[in-house]
């Protein structure tokens, strides 16, 4: 089904790439039939939209040019200009452009090209190297790895907050949140985003 793929997450189809047009909507149509069945059945009080998640496709990452854009985005209104974002990653960017996530489209598309055997023929991860390449290089790289980090959490409470408004349209009873994974996690487990 290509119209399903076509809002998937380049790195795993099994997530939204919450980022893309497509997968926007389909996350606004979500949250439209949650509201409308949830709204008319008496029974029910609160949703969970995720399990023990704080950020958006379970931590997975999301290297699309839209995700990409995203965080250049957020990147531009938390630093202002690019001379002060250069000073605090310590960079030498030279336009916008150049700033894209720590695992970002680029590294995907060269990924795709490179002849795959074993598990990193069907596994992008296994392809790319593991999370042991990316976790060297947010050491390498500390500021742009913390504004990423903070740009995934940013993200993440958009996504729930958006499911949240848009499902309250047709559903003003019932509590959407979710429940985070700290040690003490009761006590969260009905917080509004």
């Amino acid at each position: 089904p290509k119209k399903i793929l076509a809002f998937c997450n380049p790195a795993n189809k099994k997530y939204v790439d919450i980022f893309s047009p497509g997968g926007k909507k389909f996350m606004t149509q979500r949250a439209f039939e949650f509201g409308k069945k949830f709204g008319n059945n008496p029974g029910i009080v609160s949703f969970q939209m995720s399990n023990e998640s704080p950020y958006f496709n379970h931590a997975f990452l999301c290297p699309s040019v839209y995700a990409d854009k995203n965080f250049r985005e957020w990147c531009r209104k938390k630093h202002g200009t690019l001379k002060t974002l250069n000073k605090s990653w310590n960079t030498n960017y030279k336009n916008w452009d150049e700033v894209v996530q720590i695992v970002s489209a680029q590294q995907k598309e060269l990924a795709k090209n490179k002849v795959k055997t074993g598990a990193a023929a069907i596994d992008w991860l296994a392809a790319t190297g593991t999370l042991k390449k990316y976790h060297k290089m947010m050491q390498k790289d500390p500021g742009r790895a913390m504004d990423w980090l903070r740009w995934q959490t940013d993200s993440s409470l958009k996504m729930y907050s958006d499911f949240r408004k848009n499902a309250q349209k047709f559903d003003k009873k019932t509590l959407y949140s979710t429940n985070l994974c700290w040690p003490i996690f009761w006590p969260q487990m009905f917080i509004r985003f």
